[in-house]
């Protein structure tokens, strides 16, 4: 069986993806996720190798998607969102089991 493509991605990495896909600033996605600027683009090398295909396209003062950035987006975005659906069904805040 071949290996799945996503079986190593780390979570982080796709949430990551898509605060920057969205802001398109490293700078205000790492503000909005409260972490390091460097620990944004890390993650974002580290997806990029992993995928094999350059994601962004980044010049001095802005960054872009690339068209497979640009493809990739949505499919994140709504996975993320699915999970987030999902979870909020099965584990309702505020509703611990004793």
């Amino acid at each position: 069986m071949d290996k799945l493509l996503t079986s190593k991605i780390q979570l982080n990495w796709l949430r990551t993806f898509a605060t920057v896909g969205t802001c398109l600033s490293f700078t205000r996605a790492a503000a909005e996720l409260h972490m390091s600027q460097s620990a944004v683009s890390q993650q974002m090398q580290l997806l990029e190798h992993h995928l094999g295909q350059q994601l962004f396209i980044r010049a001095k003062r802005s960054v872009q998607l690339s068209d497979a950035g640009k493809a990739f987006l949505p499919l994140v975005e709504e996975n993320l969102k699915q999970l987030n659906i999902g979870a909020a069904k099965i584990f309702p805040r505020g509703k611990m089991p004793r």
